[in-house]
């Protein structure tokens, strides 16, 4: 017989499903009526997915990445798409706990690793990662430049939302110590961009704010700030996954 706890945890579960219910059963019509990449676009709008985007974006530049390095390349992504590397099939530039999340989130990483920033730029400085991708817009480049000695160069806005920086020298001048202040600057890009005569305090902000235009359904208006990146994100996942529209 079931005492009080289980009893209680029966009817916490059971009015959890009810909750669930609706978005389960609008989540199973989307996967009988969509193909993949409708069907993820909508299901990140029934749970509120901040960054959907990303993870359909990540999968063409993982692409472009493995096309550009070799196999011994070592790179680094900037942001929560820890899977990237596998995509990419290139090893992360990080090393210990970061290793092990593969990830620089912020949010995160403030949160369980308190002194991430202090070693992400060792594991930049040890491992010369060929490419570095910024997922959130937050990495301040110029101060990864500045105390790491090495020099990265913006390569391309991928899909003309995502920075995606190239290593061009390894052998440049540096700070000898990184302060905090100068450390907590790593994740404070206030660089300012200026897109269909919007300004945007941010490439963080930037990159929100397409998403959630992608999220309402307006791809067209998305398209117009990226010159047509959203759709050619679009294409580049049904080709990778071999899908048809």
């Amino acid at each position: 017989m079931l005492g009080f706890s289980g009893l209680g945890f029966v009817i916490f579960a059971g009015i959890s499903i009810l909750l669930l219910l609706p978005a389960l059963l609008q989540i199973f019509r989307y996967y009988i009526k969509y193909d993949a990449l409708t069907f993820h676009i909508k299901t990140s709008q029934v749970i509120k997915q901040k960054y959907t985007l990303n993870f359909i974006a990540e999968e063409g530049i993982a692409e472009y990445v493995k096309q550009n390095t070799a196999k011994n390349d070592y790179v680094l992504q900037w942001g929560y798409n820890h899977e990237f590397y596998v995509l990419a099939q290139r090893m992360a530039a990080l090393s210990g706990k970061l290793a092990c999340a593969l990830m620089t989130d912020p949010l995160l990483n403030d949160a369980t690793i308190p002194s991430w920033r202090k070693h992400v730029l060792s594991d930049i400085k040890k491992f010369a990662p060929e490419f570095i991708i910024d997922f959130y817009g937050s990495l301040n480049i110029k101060k990864v430049n500045e105390v790491s000695g090495m020099l990265y160069k913006l390569d391309k806005y991928f899909y003309g939302i995502y920075p995606l920086y190239r290593l061009v020298d390894t052998h440049c001048s540096r700070k000898k110590t990184a302060t905090e202040e100068m450390l907590k600057s790593l994740t404070e890009n206030n660089t300012k961009r200026t897109i269909n005569s919007k300004i945007f305090n941010c490439n963080d902000d930037f990159i929100q704010f397409v998403n959630r235009l992608v999220m309402k359904g307006s791809i067209k208006k998305a398209d117009i700030y990226t010159n047509d990146g959203v759709t050619q994100m679009f294409d580049d996942w049904r080709s990778i996954n071999n899908e048809k529209r």
